[in-house]
């Protein structure tokens, strides 16, 4: 019996260093990664109008979303921009991206449109536009960085910069046309974005 007693211990003896020289990942914590995560993102973009971005990261290399834009000054409105992203990291949708995005916009001037003129029996005849509701729709390309913050990172730092193409209907007024350009379809967009990260 003392002799089965000592085989045992022996063999425990030298299994036990072979054992203590597996590798030693397989036994700490993975790293915590933010890949797949939910973002939703609020801030300004071109021109100061009022962002709301969601975002879901689903693969290692690309993400799904959209953003809603409003506006409230000379025109109401707003419009819906689905994307999908492509990050050159494995940890979508964390680092640096290319954007492919589509854009569809409604909009109701807030200011009247008079056409005054004399006729040609000298009576002053003022024509007040009633056609003051267009549509816009169409697509952009852009790139930039989004990277997480914070305590257990749960805050996202959006950035982004790039270009767009929107055309308008109801084109009729030349006037009020490019100050739509400028305040609502601008082809240049730029900005950032501060958000929440799950």
């Amino acid at each position: 019996m003392k002799n089965l007693y000592l085989i045992i211990c022996l063999a425990l003896g030298l299994a036990l260093p072979a054992f203590a020289q597996v590798d030693s990942e397989i036994f700490t914590a993975p790293t915590e990664t933010h890949r797949n995560r939910t973002v939703i993102g609020f801030g300004p973009s071109s021109f100061w109008s009022p962002t709301i971005k969601f975002e879901q990261g689903i693969g290692d290399w690309v993400s799904l979303g959209f953003h809603g834009k409003g506006r409230f000054i000379l025109w109401n409105g707003g419009k819906v921009e689905p994307f999908v992203r492509v990050y050159f990291t494995e940890e979508s949708p964390e680092g640096p991206f290319v954007q492919l995005k589509g854009s569809f916009g409604a909009y109701k001037r807030n200011f009247v449109y008079d056409d005054c003129y004399y006729d040609a029996n000298g009576n002053y005849v003022c024509n007040t536009d009633s056609e003051n509701f267009f549509y816009s729709f169409g697509g952009g390309l852009a790139g930039g960085y989004q990277f997480f913050f914070g305590r257990r990172d749960h805050f996202a730092l959006d950035l982004f910069g790039g270009f767009q193409y929107m055309y308008q209907d109801n084109d009729t007024y030349s006037d009020y046309r490019f100050l739509r350009k400028v305040f609502i379809n601008f082809p240049v967009e730029m900005g950032m974005r501060l958000g929440v990260a799950f």
